[in-house]
């Protein structure tokens, strides 16, 4: 009797995480139900899977083999005939066929891909989808950043693009910058001499 009312407490945790450990045992009463939704949904989405994959399959075996197999076919007559105007309209052909062949083979995996997509739940596509539109947002921001600052290293002759900008106004900034780093330098060894006389 503990046995099962411990097993069946890991399951009722198991299948309400969020509720208080404390009330978890009022879940206990609903657990063959949960139970037999959740197997029942697993089995669908199992049979909707394998639906999706064997129509999937169907599609490869009766487009995409045949045209391969014609292509190859077109491409060896044009082989054996290659220097006539025949070869060159059946190397043509070909070519088309196995574009065509290709163009099948990419519909099959986008195919493939959405099945895929099938398995996840439309909170986590939704999620997804918030967090691109976040990145795209974020992306834009920087760019309008980025903007901003080469307009204000513009302003001070610094301009991003080689070859542009006023040279003289830039070296005159950047040895000013020299200056001030090495006056801020100086300030600092005379702080720390100060320091070093203020305690002896």
């Amino acid at each position: 009797s503990s046995t099962l009312v411990s097993t069946a407490t890991c399951l009722a945790r198991m299948l309400n995480p969020s509720t208080n450990p404390s009330f978890i045992h009022r879940t206990i009463p609903s657990l063959p139900a949960s139970t037999t939704t959740l197997l029942s949904s697993l089995t669908s989405q199992k049979q909707s899977l394998s639906a999706l994959r064997q129509e999937t399959l169907s599609l490869l075996t009766t487009t995409l083999l045949p045209l391969r197999a014609r292509a190859l076919d077109l491409l060896i007559r044009a082989l054996e005939s290659k220097h006539s105007n025949l070869a060159r309209n059946l190397e043509l052909r070909a070519a088309e066929i196995a574009l065509s062949a290709a163009k099948q083979e990419a519909q099959a995996m986008a195919l493939l891909g959405a099945v895929g997509r099938g398995v996840y739940r439309p909170e986590v596509v939704e999620a997804l989808g918030r967090y691109a539109g976040h990145l795209r947002d974020g992306k834009g921001r920087l760019r309008e950043e980025i903007r901003g600052l080469e307009g204000e290293l513009g302003r001070y002759g610094v301009d991003v693009v080689e070859g542009e900008g006023d040279g003289g106004k830039e070296r005159a900034m950047r040895e000013m910058a020299r200056v001030y780093r090495d006056m801020f330098r100086q300030v600092e060894e005379v702080r720390g001499d100060l320091e070093r006389l203020g305690r002896a």
